[in-house]
């Protein structure tokens, strides 16, 4: 369906430092003293990228043509990624803020690199020399990758994140031997979510999740009721499944367009959106967490003139007050300039006769309150 090494940034759980990024394609290898023999290799680093030797060991700065070992650990800082290539064969596209490490060896023909977090692409295909399986170890289990004779190129994304392991075949079969549990097979084109203890959360046809766009992530959403959600639009896309997470509980939300608006009460939601192609459905966005917090109270107004039961006999009357902050006035219909404090004023011309004078505020999310006072104009 798709090849390549696709960039995108996802969220993980390790923090970006702000080095001057850099490009390096694949340069001598740099074995330390005593290394034992290499796995793998850095074949390119783009931007900040990081090397641990050990597990728990030190954090330094990595350079193209690195040698890696067992349990040397890759790190892709904010804006970064690299490429790793196995000596056997197999590599490795590491997406930004993504941790992998080296594991041992399973077997014959066959690598391994452990996933911690973040995105990465695995391709095995007939340029990876001898070996023919690849694995990537998650926390349910391990991906694996073959080349058989009918299925000489085989090509995955993987992300982790958040407890939960997608799985996404671009090109080729592959299988998710879990912890847990029997194989998981997962089919050319098709994706799986998984939980960490390898239960499955979602599957489906694999495609582009919709980019979400508002609320931004951990916003607070003051409404009357309704709360505008938008994304942007996926090709292909017969219609989405808006999913809303409250008090543990989800709700679901079929719409035809990019966008729903959704009566919510006060309090903490988190959200996301799948593209639904006929009764299947894309891989889910990214997920997100607001707080609404419903207000539905009027602004308060104080009329301060006219006197109630004034009589005039000029051709206009002063109308004064105060509001709320950021509330807009209106005096009969017409607005009025509010000061930064709420204070407002008017001179309203009124005809002869009892006229009745009616002052409106609204706030910015549409509640309104309303005053009013008789003036009675003198010939």
């Amino acid at each position: 369906m798709r090849s390549g090494f696709a960039s995108v940034l996802i969220a993980a759980t390790y923090l970006a430092c702000g080095d001057v990024p850099r490009t390096e394609e694949i340069a001598p290898a740099t074995d330390g003293p005593g290394a034992t023999a290499p796995i793998a290799r850095l074949a390119r680093v783009e931007g900040d990228v990081r090397h641990s030797r050990a597990p728990g060991g030190a954090w330094t700065d990595a350079r193209a043509g690195l040698a890696l070992h067992v349990g040397d650990g890759v790190q892709t800082m904010e804006g970064s990624s690299a490429v790793i290539v196995f000596l056997g064969g197999g590599r490795l596209a590491v997406q930004a803020r993504t941790t992998v490490r080296v594991s041992p060896r399973p077997g014959a023909n066959a690598r391994r690199m452990e996933h911690l977090a973040g995105r990465l692409v695995a391709r095995l295909d007939g340029d990876s020399g001898d070996d023919r399986r690849l694995e990537v170890a998650v926390p349910a289990g391990a991906l694996v990758l073959e080349r058989t004779a009918e299925q000489t190129e085989v090509e995955a994304r993987v992300v982790v994140e958040h407890a939960r392991t997608q799985i996404a075949m671009l090109q080729g079969d592959g299988r998710l031997e879990r912890t847990r549990g029997s194989a998981l097979a997962i089919e050319s084109s098709r994706y799986v979510e998984i939980d960490d203890d390898g239960a499955v959360l979602e599957r489906g046809v694999d495609g582009d999740p919709p980019p979400l766009e508002e609320p931004a992530d951990e916003a607070v959403v003051a409404t009357r009721g309704a709360v505008r959600f938008s994304w942007g639009a996926v090709a292909e896309a017969d219609a989405y499944r808006l999913i809303l997470r409250r008090d543990g509980e989800e709700s679901f939300h079929y719409v035809d367009e990019a966008h729903a608006e959704i009566e919510l009460p006060s309090g903490p939601v988190q959200w996301w959106v799948r593209a639904l192609r006929g009764e299947e459905a894309c891989p889910s966005s990214e997920r997100r967490r607001l707080t609404v917090a419903l207000d539905r109270r009027p602004p308060a107004l104080r009329l301060l003139r006219p006197r109630p039961g004034l009589a005039v006999r000029g051709r206009a009357v002063r109308v004064a007050g105060q509001t709320e902050p950021g509330a807009r006035v209106e005096v009969n219909g017409n607005p009025v300039d509010v000061a930064h404090d709420g204070t407002f004023w008017a001179d309203q011309p009124v005809p002869t006769g009892l006229t009745n004078i009616v002052v409106r505020s609204r706030d910015p999310l549409g509640n309104q309150r309303v005053a009013t006072r008789s003036v009675l104009r003198e010939r």
